[in-house]
């Protein structure tokens, strides 16, 4: 199923939704997750059930600073694959945060400005997730 987004006033959320905003706001500043759960009242695991599907929106930077989250498989070449999508559809790699391979899985974080692909976000997703041995994207964040 594709994902749609909808920016929306704050002012109509549910208060669990405006919790977990709340977090990732105050993790902009500061960087300690158990301490924005305490101060927000909120639980960790409310926080993670949905944590996932709640992004900030910043007007000044106008949401072309996206993270993507990664799975692929072990294999020579596949990250260098993924990077040159990123050039093809004008994109610019900010920051790359990798893991070492787990079950001959790896994770994989990027962070990318859009404000000059070729592409919508909407369909970002979609253009990764055909390139060989990438298991999964997954949108983390947007700036």
């Amino acid at each position: 199923m594709e994902k749609r987004f909808l920016v929306v006033d704050k002012s109509i959320l549910d208060e669990k939704i405006k919790k977990v905003s709340a977090v990732k706001e105050f993790l902009l500043k500061e960087n300690n997750i158990e301490k924005a759960l305490e101060e927000i009242k909120l639980s960790k695991e409310e926080y993670e059930k949905i944590a996932d599907k709640v992004f900030l929106f910043n007007k000044k930077i106008s949401n072309n600073i996206i993270e993507l989250l990664f799975i692929l498989n072990h294999k020579a070449g596949i990250l260098s694959k993924v990077l040159t999508e990123i050039a093809n559809i004008n994109g610019n790699i900010l920051t790359i945060l990798q893991e070492p391979p787990k079950n001959n899985r790896a994770n994989v974080k990027i962070k990318i400005d859009i404000s000059n692909s070729r592409i919508e976000l909407k369909d970002i997703l979609s253009h990764f997730k055909n390139i060989e041995s990438v298991e999964s994207v997954e949108l983390e964040s947007v700036e």
